[in-house]
């Protein structure tokens, strides 16, 4: 699998890219530039288990894990889940307005349909982790935010 870091700016993190179609989209100006992560980053990255801190000049990547206070993962109660998919949903729908040519713009729309429809309650809360992490361990279909 190809998987790359997008930047804007010089080194600030922009976008996430699980493939090469979707690393053409995002670096498609001047202000933009790729390069190369592991299929381990680029997989905790989409489960939102680390994020981008820093990228050096030389593409060296800084990450910071997603732990809670005593290192093990935290967790994410039903309310808190209901607001951050509230906030995923608004960048999806932008998506799907505004950008008819994404290649990920299938998956885009079933994610928005899925989390358009799905009855929380069924869940047993708290879950451990991100939500994204939640939806990879289930073998739900998911678009991290910052693929889109």
């Amino acid at each position: 699998m190809a998987a790359y870091i997008i930047t804007t700016n010089g080194k600030n993190f922009y976008k996430l890219a699980g493939s090469d179609a979707v690393k053409n989209f995002h670096d498609d100006n001047d202000n933009t530039d790729s390069f190369s992560i592991s299929d381990a980053d680029y997989n905790e990255l989409k489960n939102a288990e680390k994020e981008v801190l820093s990228i050096a000049s030389d593409n060296t990547v800084t990450y910071i894990t997603r732990l809670g206070e005593t290192d093990t993962p935290s967790t994410m109660t039903q309310d808190a889940a209901q607001s951050y998919i509230d906030l995923v949903k608004e960048s999806l729908k932008i998506a799907m307005d505004n950008r008819s040519d994404h290649p990920l713009l299938t998956e885009i729309t079933n994610y928005y349909n899925y989390l358009d429809t799905i009855d929380l309650s069924t869940i047993s809360w708290p879950i451990t982790g991100t939500w994204e992490k939640y939806c990879a361990d289930n073998s739900i279909s998911f678009v991290n935010p910052s693929e889109v």
